[in-house]
């Protein structure tokens, strides 16, 4: 999460809402700018508790720009306007969260 910003209006950090996860043995790779586990600057304590867990289920979202990614079997689909939106209408009828979740976002709920 540290290197990924908004295909749209490259804005960063990105916003992750996580569905489903599970551990695996640990990584211990440093993130260098922003720590997405800790919600903002790099703790290299916290690499051997992050490097733990793998999304497997999930949302990316740009607060910016309101645009919001899958994460999908571990992998984000950060597609642009159009070539995403299939991926995005699967997504949604299988999780049927990401109305609730950007309606929270907006402070409608």
């Amino acid at each position: 999460m540290d290197l990924l910003a908004c295909p749209h209006c490259k804005n960063f950090p990105l916003r992750l809402y996580v569905i489903s996860k599970k551990e695996r043995k640990p990584i211990l790779d440093f993130c260098e700018v922003f720590c997405s586990f800790t919600g903002g600057k790099p703790d290299r304590s916290m690499c051997g508790e992050c490097g733990k867990v793998e999304i497997e289920e999930g949302v990316i979202i740009c607060e910016r720009c309101g645009r919001w990614f899958p994460v999908t079997d571990g992998i984000p689909i950060m597609l642009p306007d159009g070539l995403i939106d299939e991926y995005r209408k699967n997504f949604e009828k299988k999780h049927g969260v990401i109305r609730r979740l950007l309606k929270k976002l907006d402070g409608e709920g």
